[in-house]
């Protein structure tokens, strides 16, 4: 499904973006580029970490239903999704992981 491959694709490059470039996210105490880009604050969260808190959660999801669908139709496609939804699945948990560890501090 080329929805939920796109759907991967932009959260993949947001985590990624997020984990190794911290001048995105901010260092310590100063605000990074995300601070500029999404500046109103829900509940003291930035709007990058609620997105992806919340689509990640429902790319999540998606992606046992990718997974289980492959193991029923045996088809390569579906295949191909179901370890995409594989890999989201430990790329959310890390994210949500290392979002708490900055969080508490």
């Amino acid at each position: 499904m080329k929805t939920f491959r796109a759907a991967f694709a932009a959260d993949t490059l947001l985590v990624l973006v997020t984990f190794f470039v911290p001048a995105f996210s901010g260092i310590g105490s100063e605000p990074g580029l995300a601070d500029r880009i999404f500046p109103n604050r829900s509940g003291g969260f930035r709007g990058d970490v609620l997105w992806i808190f919340w689509s990640g959660l429902a790319l999540s999801f998606w992606s046992v239903l990718m997974i289980v669908r492959a193991l029923k139709e045996r088809d390569r496609a579906d295949s191909l999704d179901a370890v995409l939804g594989t890999v989201w699945i430990a790329e959310y948990f890390c994210y949500v992981g290392w979002t708490f560890i900055h969080m508490m501090g």
